[in-house]
């Protein structure tokens, strides 16, 4: 696979590099496959936040004070509405986000067909993916509260450690070069012991997926059975994909950094006049994000299929079960 990165053509363990190869192999053999799903996924993800941004402009727009034809009536039809949308909108929110995450789901498990020469089709994945439908809204809750706590807690060590010690330093010498040099360690030191914890859970979501008879609290034990050894190893993985996909957001967020930038001058003079360029703006900038996450998302999606598959082929010889087959 050294020189030509197709996943099908090795199946010993990778290297960083050749696994998001690999990924993007998979990406571009099945491009329109691929789009297709995170199409669904990413649209499924939009209903929720196009449900409160027109809860927000009614309310808004119903409410305002300057507004001469808002009555009490129109005030008590309006919480009724909120409490109707409240009632009906949140369930229905938590349905969408656990069917984006089911979408979301499928491309790792199609890589890892593809990877190991079993295809299926997307419907008999949706099909066997959608006996797990809460499952995968449970997983995403729980890794959530994990990061979480370990953000709590790796900001509790840093300050005990890094940020208390720089602010003692500082008084007793005097210098803030030291301290600052202690400061920015300390971040370093943070941010990579939060890569490292979020390369042991990074792929519970495909092992759910692809594993048949876990459940979330499994998927997570399992993704941190098979990391172990090779948080390093995913760490870099993770860098990189990110360092690949960075331009795409960088170019989604141009339109509003030169609006801002441009009519920065008038913001004090002449706010109004910029409201409704800056408005437009940020509506063009969040479609352009949304097309970034349709493109990004099954590149992320198919390098945890790939990991999924290099662990298992590292911890559990997977590659030479496949071969003696």
């Amino acid at each position: 696979m050294s020189q030509n990165p197709d996943p099908r053509q090795s199946m010993g363990p990778l290297s960083v590099g050749n696994v998001v190869s690999a990924g993007l192999r998979l990406y571009r053999d099945h491009l329109k496959v691929y789009l297709g799903v995170a199409f669904r996924a990413t649209l499924w993800s939009l209903i929720p936040f196009l449900g409160f941004i027109i809860i927000v402009v009614g309310t808004v727009f119903i409410a305002q004070p300057d507004s001469t034809s808002a009555s009490p009536a129109d005030f008590s039809a309006l919480g009724w509405i909120l409490l109707l949308t409240l009632i009906i909108g949140f369930p229905l929110s938590i349905y969408c986000i656990a069917k984006s995450l089911v979408n979301s789901a499928i491309i790792p498990r199609l890589a890892f067909g593809e990877i190991i020469y079993n295809p299926e089709l997307i419907r008999q994945i949706r099909k066997i993916l959608n006996s797990k439908f809460w499952q995968f809204l449970f997983l995403q809750i729980l890794l959530f509260f994990i990061l979480v706590g370990v953000n709590i807690g790796l900001s509790i060590l840093q300050f005990l450690l890094f940020n208390l010690p720089a602010i003692m330093l500082e008084n007793l010498l005097n210098n803030s070069l030291i301290s600052g040099i202690w400061l920015i360690i300390g971040n370093i030191a943070s941010l990579i012991a939060y890569l490292w914890f979020l390369a042991r859970i990074f792929i519970p979501e495909a092992t759910l997926a692809i594993e048949n008879d876990i459940n979330c609290i499994e998927a997570i034990s399992r993704s941190w059975e098979l990391t172990k050894g090779f948080a390093w190893r995913i760490q870099g993985i993770i860098v990189l994909a990110f360092l690949i996909t960075l331009p795409i957001y960088i170019i989604a967020i141009l339109p509003l950094m030169f609006t801002i930038i441009y009519f920065r001058p008038l913001f004090q003079n002449s706010p109004d006049e910029v409201f409704g360029i800056i408005s437009v703006t940020f509506l063009f900038t969040g479609i352009i994000f949304l097309l970034a996450n349709i493109v990004v998302l099954p590149l992320w999606q198919s390098v945890k299929g790939v990991i999924y598959y290099d662990l298992r082929s590292r911890r559990e010889g997977l590659g030479m079960q496949l071969r003696d087959e």
